[in-house]
């Protein structure tokens, strides 16, 4: 089973520092490429649940390593309205 993620960065500065952030535990069945400000990501596995068990892993490096470097905090995503 092979799955592909990517996403897109305000520069490509931003990108390859992620990149290269992640490079020092990636796995061999987990693919890396930067083109311009996008990283995309591959991953090969035998089975589902072993790429859901990447992904995981990739999306909470990912999301540490933007947390660092003070990126990704401009989220596209609607504000939540939270009250109480």
């Amino acid at each position: 089973m092979e799955v592909e993620l990517e996403r897109t960065y305000a520069s490509e500065r931003e990108a390859e520092e992620l990149r290269c952030a992640l490079e020092a535990d990636r796995p061999s069945y987990l693919r890396t490429e930067r083109t311009g400000a996008t990283l995309r990501f591959g991953v090969s596995a035998p089975s589902a649940a072993s790429v859901r068990s990447t992904l995981d892993d990739l999306l909470a490096a990912l999301a540490a390593a933007e947390r660092v470097r003070g990126i990704g905090s401009r989220s596209s995503a609607p504000n939540e309205n939270r009250s109480g």
